[in-house]
């Protein structure tokens, strides 16, 4: 049996849900800006375990692509 880590998007999620017990006016944007990537990356990593090398390669291209012509969101 694999040992696998916690996932981090779980931490930032209990995060933001402290925020918002702390004080529910809480500016979590940030957070949640964190969450929405940390997930995404997540998901990304279990697809690519799936993949085949040439697939993966193929992959990378595409959002390398992606961010070079400006599709990306940058923060």
């Amino acid at each position: 049996m694999r040992f696998r880590m916690a996932a981090s998007w779980m931490h930032t999620r209990a995060e933001i849900a402290r925020a918002v017990k702390k004080d529910p006016n809480a500016d979590v944007s940030d957070l949640k800006a964190k969450l929405r990537e940390e997930v995404a990356a997540e998901k990304v990593r279990k697809m690519a375990e799936e993949l085949s090398a040439d697939q993966r390669l193929r992959v990378a291209r595409i959002l390398t692509e992606t961010l070079n012509c400006g599709g990306g969101s940058q923060q």
